[in-house]
This record gives structure tokens, sequence and C-alpha cells, in this order.
């Protein structure tokens, strides 16, 4: 997990600038950051026991229980509101565990229910409006807390673009996503 939100790399260390800049992002206080990074990210015998350390401890001691995820570092908050938000589209649209299970692993079935799931998930999430309009400013704001501008603005260009309908819209953005932005595919 670690490796896979950027804070340790192939080698096990621990890149504590990385980690210091998109904690920064969420508390904006650089004197309790620093205190949570001396704390908390220590480099023990192997990267998955320093990655268990450092979320266990960044959990416990960090205002909102910040959270180390595959997509990065979130707050406890931020993250109940994505759960909530995948519960409440999987309700809504009738998804099938199955379809949504099957496009976790890259099988995006052609269903009608599962364009509308996602598109619920855009919709609430606010990346698209009612109409499937896209809002690039928000793509672009989450996405930067995880890559730096320039990156973020290459899958934004390739990934967000207008199909002939807003569930197909939502559809074919979260399939682009899914192989450009692999990180952030666990938010469905």
């Amino acid at each position: 997990m670690g490796k896979q939100a950027g804070f340790i790399n192939e080698a096990g260390d621990v890149l504590k600038d990385v980690l210091k800049e998109k904690s920064l992002k969420l508390f904006n206080d650089p004197a309790l950051v620093q205190k949570l990074i001396d704390q908390c990210i220590v480099k023990k015998e192997t990267p998955q026991e320093t990655s268990y350390h450092a979320h266990v401890c960044l959990y416990k001691n960090s205002p909102g229980h910040l959270a180390l995820t595959q997509f990065g570092a979130i707050s406890q908050e931020k993250k109940e509101k994505k759960v909530q938000i995948i519960k409440e589209c999987a309700e809504e649209s009738g998804v099938s565990r199955s379809a949504v299970l099957s496009a976790r692993k890259g099988d995006f079935q052609d269903e009608p229910l599962l364009k509308q799931y996602f598109f619920c998930i855009n919709k609430k999430s606010q990346i698209q409006n009612e109409a499937g309009e896209y809002k690039t400013d928000v793509i672009r704001k989450g996405l930067t807390e995880l890559f730096n501008a320039e990156e973020a603005n290459r899958i934004i260009e390739k990934c967000a673009r207008i199909q002939d309908s807003a569930l197909n819209t939502a559809f074919q953005s979260f399939k682009c996503f899914y192989n450009e932005a692999p990180e952030i595919t666990g938010v469905f």
C-alpha cells in the first residue's frame, strides 16, 4: 500500500518529502505535519512493516484520523464520504455486485446499470453535472493531490472526454482512469 501511494520506494525507503507534500495539502500546518512524520515514519525491517506502522500511527495521532490508502493520504472524513457515495450509488442504480467487482479487476461490462452507477458516483463527487459535462477544476484538484500538475492535465485530457450520453461519458472515463491512473481505481 505504501508503494502504491508513492510513500515507499522499491527498496523500502520512506519518501518523507512526498508524504510531507501530500500531508500539507490535507492539514496546512507544517509543524503538525513534521511532528507526524517524525513520530510515524520509521523504517522497519520490511516495507510492509514500515507501511503498517505509518498507517496505524498516522491514524491514531492525526486530526481527522489520516489514513494511508492506495490512493494516497486521505482523511477519515473523506474516506467515509467516498464509502457513503459508493453505497448510495450502488443502491440507487441497482448495479450487481459482480459487475462492480469485475470492473474493479478491469472487466468493464457494457451494461446500463453499471453506467448509471458510475454516473451517480461522478455526480455525487461533483465530477460531472446532471447534463454529463465534466467539472475539470474538481478533477484537477483531486488528481494534483496524487500527481504533479503536468501528469494530472495529461490524464484529464485523455480521460475527461464527452461521449454521446452522460452515462457513456461516465463509463468511458472510469475505464480510462482505470488504465491511466491505477492509483485511484479503488474509488468505485
